[in-house]
């Protein structure tokens, strides 16, 4: 599934090509809705659904307010599927969504409301029609501010352009949207939903300890190795990661301009790894002068790609007999619709006090993609 559209519109004798079709045809309008039928997006919004959705928006703040766990059971009460988003989370009444999905794959007619509540209170009511042939989506969203006043963002209904229900339990859709030259940017019009709950144990280990770390600005899950050997790990990437865990706040980028205090960047890097004193200073990141080197996170070392925009979910869990544990882990990217970019298997040591310290990361598979290249904020 493609994440973008970069391909230009090409104007046909009598009407604009569908961006439905995947075979570069003229695609003619059978609902008699003209141009904006044709081209999928910016479509014409039923004026009762419009009112009944706002209805269920507002019914659903005024009883939840702001409080994301509030809203959610407030909107999957009457048995609609509801799923926190942002977080590693299992979808409430998942059971109707994952019929009308396998319903629609055998082209039975369907409609459902599929509800994602933002962790500032925003509530995002998806309504999805599929009419035999072809899939829509009728997007509404409403939020309640702070002044109590409930306000609603912008209303839209768009045919979907290609879709899927996973093997793992992943909805992911790529809506029609405008190409150049309507547009001069790039339109996200990719997204993934999951269905299919998991483990809640798995749940809480994300959110806690993987969430977190990612694959944005540090290579913890990203590189080969283990604890004899951590020589491939980028340290200051790790340093920012860590004391954002830590703190709860991002590093000031002003205050360790000239370096990182030795103690300051030990014991943070030491709070989840095992690794010595006497090792970290053999690192080329050691200044010798009683700091480490640190640079900020910018434009001269961030690379994007396929990995670096996505997440990591756990899909199994094995005990050691040395009392670790072995993640084995799928990223999944919601922006491109891929429900694993690659895969690798994360071992970790659980502590008592709630802690959990990164023992090794091994890389098992990359699927359709290449490695990416790393970007070290020191050069290697």
């Amino acid at each position: 599934m493609k994440m973008k559209k970069l391909l230009c519109m090409v104007l046909a004798s009598v009407c604009l090509i569908g961006c439905a079709s995947t075979k570069e045809k003229e695609e003619v309008s059978t609902n008699g809705q003209g141009q904006s039928q044709e081209k999928g997006y910016d479509l014409p919004v039923d004026e009762k659904e419009k009112k009944q959705g706002e209805q269920d928006l507002k019914k659903i703040i005024e009883s939840g307010g702001q409080d994301p766990g509030k809203l959610l059971e407030t909107a999957t009460k009457s048995g609609a599927p509801g799923i926190l988003a942002g977080v590693a989370a299992n979808m409430v009444n998942y059971e109707k969504a994952d019929e009308f999905l396998k319903n629609a794959k055998s082209t039975q007619k369907g409609e459902i409301q599929i509800y994602q509540i933002k962790d500032d209170g925003r509530v995002i009511r998806n309504q999805f029609t599929f009419d035999g042939e072809e899939m829509f989506l009728l997007y509404m969203s409403a939020r309640k501010e702070d002044n109590g006043q409930i306000v609603f963002g912008e209303t839209s209904y768009t045919k979907v352009e290609q879709w899927r229900y996973t093997d793992k339990g992943w909805f992911a859709y790529e809506l029609c949207a405008p190409e150049w030259p309507k547009v001069t940017e790039v339109v996200e019009s990719t997204s993934m939903i999951q269905i299919r709950p998991v483990d809640e144990r798995y749940l809480k280990i994300e959110n806690q300890y993987l969430r977190p770390v990612g694959y944005k600005g540090n290579n913890l899950f990203l590189a080969q190795w283990q604890q004899k050997d951590m020589d491939n790990l980028d340290y200051i990437g790790i340093f920012d990661t860590f004391y954002q865990m830590i703190y709860k706040t991002s590093v000031d980028n002003e205050k360790f301009q000239n370096g990182v205090p030795a103690k300051e960047f030990e014991s943070v890097i030491q709070r989840f790894l095992s690794v010595s004193t006497e090792e970290l200073r053999k690192s080329r990141y050691y200044r010798g002068d009683g700091t480490y080197l640190w640079q900020a996170y910018g434009v001269g070392n961030h690379v994007g790609n396929e990995v670096t925009g996505a997440i990591p979910k756990i899909v199994d869990m094995r005990e050691n007999e040395d009392g670790t544990y072995t993640l084995a882990i799928e990223s999944v990217n919601e922006t491109s619709g891929e429900d694993c970019v690659f895969s690798h298997e994360l071992t970790v040591r659980f502590l008592e006090d709630g802690g959990i310290i990164y023992v090794s990361n091994h890389l098992t598979g990359w699927g359709k993609y290449t490695e990416p290249g790393y970007q070290y904020r020191v050069g290697e």
